[in-house]
């Protein structure tokens, strides 16, 4: 099971309810803020746990998106963890521009409706590609944060056959999108570091 967050401006709610449900069908987990957080909840932190605890930030790109000041701040948050990043594009844009790291990915176009069960195709397999990868990628990136809200105590850092899967995912990973983040080098060399002192 692949978990997804889908970034989007409410005005294409409809659209995404629809994605939603044909994402769900395919048995993904999907995240989307009308049905994640709780009623008390802190509604912008839980959007960022969302996004780096998903293997996949889907961007629903559309003017509305583009435009809209929490999209970007969501964006620039997925930016910030290297999610891997699929745009896939709702509505035409005119003279709205994206963002770099939305502008810079091949689009899936969802702009046809006729077309939309071939997109959907689509968008799976670019879902799919490298899977193992990046689901190490954001399961790596969770226990190092763990590890630092715990005062970089020793106990919250690998050992063992964990260590080396993430040694070997590390020494994969160059050249690889999503990369690595500074945060999983440090994670893991201190990991190293630790079991060869004990």
């Amino acid at each position: 099971m692949t978990h997804i967050f889908i970034g989007y401006s409410r005005k294409d709610k409809t659209f995404v309810q629809k994605l939603h449900r044909s994402l769900t069908c395919e048995k993904h987990n999907v995240w989307v803020d009308w049905e994640d957080i709780l009623p008390t909840a802190k509604w912008l932190n839980e959007i960022y746990k969302g996004i780096e605890a998903a293997n996949v930030y889907i961007f629903v790109v559309s003017p509305n998106s583009v435009a809209s000041e929490i999209c970007s701040m969501e964006v620039e948050h997925a930016e910030k963890f290297n999610k891997r990043f699929v745009p896939i594009l709702y509505c035409d844009l005119k003279n709205e521009k994206a963002r770099d790291s939305i502008e810079s990915c091949n689009w899936i176009l969802f702009n046809e409706e006729e077309k939309y069960e071939e997109s959907l195709r689509q968008l799976l397999f670019a879902i799919e590609v490298d899977l193992e990868y990046v689901k190490m990628h954001t399961d790596l990136l969770l226990k190092a944060k763990e590890w630092l809200l715990a005062h970089r105590n020793d106990s919250y850092l690998l050992q063992g056959d964990q260590l080396r899967k993430a040694e070997t995912w590390l020494a994969e990973s160059k050249g690889k999108k999503p990369e690595s983040l500074k945060l999983h080098q440090t994670f893991i060399a201190e990991s190293v570091n630790n079991e060869k002192e004990n």
